[in-house]
């Protein structure tokens, strides 16, 4: 007979993917890969640890959950069309004589090649380089928590962190902060702008040539949570530790806001009203001179009612006598 752990484990295993297909949509792929995983080292909480391998062009996400009294863990990452993140929540606690540790590792990645596409019926004089202005939206914010009561002790602590590359243009930061102290940080978090230039390839008579020059557009985006929680006295005597890296829309592809033209002699050029370039991505077809779409995530409360009512329809399905 299986026990409750291993089987509500195996209907998790089955229900998250299928959750998960259908929170999100299965368009304009990218070289994708998102991860989660979750390890704890207790008596009460699973102590093998579980994971979700990591994605490809099919599985653009992959979302994890655990939760009881002692343990509630959270891991998904995602990664699609210019869209890259990675959430990941813990939180320990134990009564009388024990230790909780936790960790929730997610991650998710996302690179894709674009082709420059020169618009149709378009004349401009002494064209030398083009100047793109792009914007990336970068989010996202930890929280850690630490409680002592003597003589019990817990401690929390997160940390999240972002990198991209367009056109050789790299942008990364990071934010990290332990229970009870000071959030630390590096980079730039919010929207970022970067500029890069092109130079056309070919000039005949006023007609350029982009299609040769090849730009890769790339992301990724990681949450880590460590927490522990540790007691050595009665069940009377709590110690509660939480981590939390929220990072639902981590990196997310803005779009090309503006561009200029300038000659050989760094004068700008007037271009056509909404002038635009075409940036097809090689393994999408998706045209990153627009912003990207960013689909509904499912945040991490969601999931713990999905794992709730899990548990408690196992826990039925267990307890109910067989008929003769």
């Amino acid at each position: 007979m299986k026990t409750f752990p291993d089987l509500g484990r195996r209907i998790l295993a089955l229900a998250i993917p299928v959750a998960v297909a259908s929170a999100l949509p299965a368009t304009s792929l990218a070289q994708a890969n998102a991860s989660g995983r979750l390890q704890t080292s207790t008596a009460q909480c699973p102590n093998d640890g579980f994971a979700v391998p990591s994605g490809s062009a099919g599985n653009m996400a992959a979302i994890i959950a655990f939760s009881n009294a002692q343990c509630q863990l959270f891991a998904g990452g995602f990664a699609y069309a210019g869209v890259v993140g990675a959430s990941a929540n813990v939180n320990s606690r134990t009564g009388g004589v024990g230790t909780v540790f936790q960790r929730a590792d997610a991650s998710g990645s996302w690179n894709d090649g674009l082709q420059v596409v020169w618009p149709n019926s378009v004349s401009v004089g002494s064209l030398h380089h083009l100047r793109l202005t792009f914007n990336i939206d970068a989010q996202g914010g930890v929280s850690a928590n630490q409680i002592e009561v003597s003589p019990t002790f817990g401690t929390g602590s997160a940390d999240i962190d972002y990198s991209f590359n367009f056109a050789g243009v790299s942008r990364s930061g990071s934010q990290r902060i332990e229970g009870g102290g000071v959030l630390s940080s590096t980079g730039v978090f919010g929207t970022i702008a970067g500029v890069v230039d092109l130079a056309p390839t070919g000039v005949a008579a006023g007609a350029y040539n982009f299609s040769d020059i090849s730009i890769a557009l790339s992301g990724g985006a990681h949450a880590l949570v460590q927490s522990i929680a540790f007691s050595l006295d009665g069940p009377a005597i709590i110690a509660d530790a939480s981590g939390n890296a929220n990072s639902n829309r981590i990196l997310q592809w803005r779009g090309v806001v503006g561009v200029q033209a300038f000659d050989s002699n760094g004068d700008e050029i007037t271009l056509p009203q909404n002038f635009a370039l075409g940036l097809i991505g090689n393994q999408t077809g998706f045209n990153y001179w627009n912003e990207a779409a960013l689909a509904p995530v499912p945040e991490p409360a969601h999931w713990a009612l999905l794992l709730a009512g899990l548990a408690l329809l196992t826990q039925v399905a267990i307890r109910r006598p067989r008929r003769a």
